[in-house]
């Protein structure tokens, strides 16, 4: 499986999340996330990457990991769709174009 982000980077699931934790997000100091991260990255060395996307415990750290490691990225704050695309899904359609 794969995540395409709004950059046209692509991830694969099955393979370690690229980049690092941006500098705000290296450290963490509100006691229960802390120990939450603790928790389910137990075992996982630095990675990420989910080999059984119906494992909890592998998701959770790969979601855990691209929330942290893409918390500041630009292009993810920006709308999925543009009007256009919004106007045809409201009215009940596919809209043509990057999805």
């Amino acid at each position: 499986m794969t995540l395409e982000l709004p950059t046209g980077e692509v991830l694969k699931l099955d393979q370690e999340l690229p980049g690092r934790h941006p500098g705000v997000l290296k450290t963490v100091d509100h006691p229960q996330l802390s120990a939450f991260l603790t928790q389910i990255m137990a075992g996982a060395g630095q990675g990420a990457r989910v080999a059984d996307w119906g494992n909890l415990a592998e998701r959770m750290r790969f979601i855990a990991g691209l929330f942290r490691t893409y918390h500041v990225a630009p292009a993810l704050f920006d709308p999925p769709f543009d009007a256009g695309q919004v106007a045809v899904i409201r009215s009940g359609g596919r809209p043509e174009g990057r999805l």
